[in-house]
């Protein structure tokens, strides 16, 4: 098992970092009103720029760290918990381990498949 050692206000941070980017992306897209910020938004949307920024964030790790068995899940469901309180996303602080694993399932379930495939041997 891969234990990633993180402290909580860093994954906060990072996690916040992603989703003003997030946010200024759908500004940007005409998603969302110009004049909105994170706080200003139902929760609803707030928490699914959370989750889209959180799998942002673990799109970028290391192959290892997504294949294998790590406490990935429990830090992405802490850091969600932790935006929720700090945005005020009540209905959100329950955010389980559970939902981070399934949040997280089909980037590992491509990466899985992609590891037992050995076509790019050919290239």
């Amino acid at each position: 098992m891969i234990e990633i050692k993180l402290p909580s206000s860093a994954a906060v941070q990072l996690l916040t970092e992603r989703m003003n980017i997030e946010l200024d992306m759908r500004k940007k897209s005409g998603k969302i009103n110009a004049d909105r910020s994170l706080p200003e938004l139902p929760t609803l949307l707030l928490m699914e720029i959370a989750e889209h920024s959180a799998f942002d964030l673990v799109a970028f790790l290391p192959l290892d760290i997504l294949t294998e068995e790590s406490n990935l899940d429990e830090i992405v469901a802490k850091t969600i918990r932790s935006v929720a309180r700090l945005y005020n996303a009540i209905n959100f602080t329950n955010y389980s381990q559970a939902t981070a694993a399934s949040l997280l399932f089909p980037l590992r379930n491509v990466l899985r498949r992609s590891e037992k495939d050995e076509s790019y041997k050919n290239n």
